[in-house]
């Protein structure tokens, strides 16, 4: 966890068992749907140093349950896609909408059933999503503005479309890093529709 970052961005959680004892996260837990936040900035904190029953026990056993049939009600639903997330020198301010994007993309479907995402970059202010189709080994990539807070908070100058700056036109100001990924999503879903998302590239799926 980054102490650094403003008190305002950190969330603590303690999952706990029906008698108040504390349990640790199942591998498969799916973190989107209780922080709000893509599981990428879910950090799990260092037990204190002379706690050393826990330290051994985490040793022993690691730091999260493997459900093997114990599956929680109403926690465990579908399971997240595994998508490789890189950032490569990203603007900051950028950050939190890039992160509503990658969360929105392990949602399975979130697009569309026939679009499977496999990796999301983000370069400066500039993201890259690769994906495959349903039942096409091609993999397929898609460039995109990736907005900052003040994108999202202000009307673009006569001389910028709206497409340029959010990926999607008919955007609506102000608006937050999830109601952007949820646009953008939605234009995805009609360009899988049409055929018309995304360039091929020269290379086999891992």
């Amino acid at each position: 966890m980054n102490f650094y970052e403003p008190a305002s961005s950190v969330r603590f959680a303690v999952i706990i068992d029906s008698a108040g004892n504390p349990l640790l996260a199942p591998t498969d837990f799916e973190w989107p749907k209780f922080t709000g936040q893509d599981d990428v900035a879910v950090r799990k904190i260092d037990p204190h140093p002379q706690n050393r029953v826990l330290i051994a026990n985490l040793t022993r056993n690691g730091p999260f349950d493997v459900p093997s049939g114990k599956q929680a009600r109403g926690i465990i639903r579908d399971k997240q896609i595994d998508l490789l997330v890189i950032m490569n020198r990203p603007e900051p301010s950028s950050i939190p909408a890039f992160r509503a994007l990658v969360s929105a993309l392990r949602t399975p479907a979130r697009v569309d059933s026939r679009f499977i995402p496999l990796a999301a970059t983000l370069n400066g202010t500039t993201g890259l999503v690769e994906f495959r189709r349903e039942g096409r080994e091609q993999v397929f990539h898609e460039a995109f503005p990736v907005p900052t807070y003040e994108h999202l908070t202000t009307v673009p100058s006569s001389s910028e479309s709206w497409t340029a700056r959010y990926g999607f036109p008919s955007m609506s100001i102000p608006a937050t890093p999830r109601t952007w990924a949820a646009g953008l999503c939605a234009h995805w879903r009609e360009g899988v529709a049409y055929g018309g998302l995304g360039a091929p590239i020269d290379r086999k799926p891992s």
